[in-house]
């Protein structure tokens, strides 16, 4: 395997940060919607999991 080659670990590694990108959408969503019905505790739980999201996505790893 070449340099140039991703390894599998990079492979899964980027295929679970698109699946967290398009389950952060999700949670905005939802976050929103009770936003409007005023559910403060669903809100609340969503921005934790978005935080958590956000802190995945942004993770470089050993570098």
């Amino acid at each position: 395997m070449g340099e140039d080659n991703p390894s599998w670990d990079d492979i899964g590694f980027q295929m679970a940060k698109e699946l967290l990108a398009e389950l952060r959408k999700d949670v905005e969503l939802t976050i929103n919607n009770n936003k409007v019905v005023n559910n403060s505790r669903v809100v609340a739980i969503g921005e934790q999991k978005l935080r958590k999201i956000d802190e995945i996505l942004n993770w470089k790893g050993d570098v």
